[in-house]
């Protein structure tokens, strides 16, 4: 997950995207409290609050990006294409709602990590929490709760994983995915419930 799902389609903003990087390098040495407004040759145009709390990025073909960051990390990119809105929010952490699935058991809440992605083609929610369990007890909690499963095992003498994909009765596609590195006490599982828009 990541930025693809906004990119893909469109080539012009990934060259934006870098310029916007730049424009960041250069405003890191100084303490703008106005807006700052820089363009290219080509029209491409990137807009940075004076607190830079918020970039907006425009490209020559007037598709637009918008980044907001959040209070405590992470935030939300927000693209405007020929192919409609796609949005990304991260370091918020997801709730149960979102995933519509319950979280597993004691686990604990990585919210840095986690991240809802909304696109023409669908939506992507990922969870990211952590447990003592072994990955067996975790997929053993989500495999009842889905149809159509399958299970992977693997592993060596440092880490083991263990993969559980399927559906949920309202036909969304998850995979459970649950690590266990050997010199850890912890166990990162990863559910992802991804919608598929269905084309006309």
């Amino acid at each position: 997950m990541g930025m693809g799902p906004f990119l893909r389609h469109n080539r012009s903003m990934r060259r934006v995207f870098a310029l916007t990087a730049l424009v960041s390098l250069v405003l890191a040495g100084g303490c703008a409290r106005q807006n700052v407004v820089y363009s290219d040759p080509s029209g491409n145009k990137v807009t940075v609050s004076g607190d830079h709390a918020k970039t907006e990025v425009t490209d020559d073909k007037g598709n637009k990006a918008t980044y907001e960051t959040g209070p405590n990390g992470g935030g939300t990119v927000t693209v405007h294409d020929d192919k409609g809105e796609s949005k990304m929010e991260s370091g918020k952490g997801v709730s149960e709602a979102d995933l519509g699935l319950p979280f597993y058991p004691g686990s604990t809440d990585k919210p840095e990590a986690s991240m809802k992605v909304e696109t023409p083609d669908g939506k992507n929610v990922l969870s990211v929490r952590s447990t003592t369990d072994e990955p067996s007890k975790v997929i053993d909690f989500y495999k009842p709760k889905l149809k159509e499963t399958t299970v992977n095992t693997m592993g060596d003498s440092t880490s083991e994983t263990q993969v559980l994909l399927g559906k949920t009765d309202g036909d969304l596609k998850v995979m459970v995915t649950a690590v266990h590195n050997k010199d850890s006490k912890e166990t990162q599982i990863n559910v992802t419930v991804t919608l598929e828009k269905k084309k006309d």
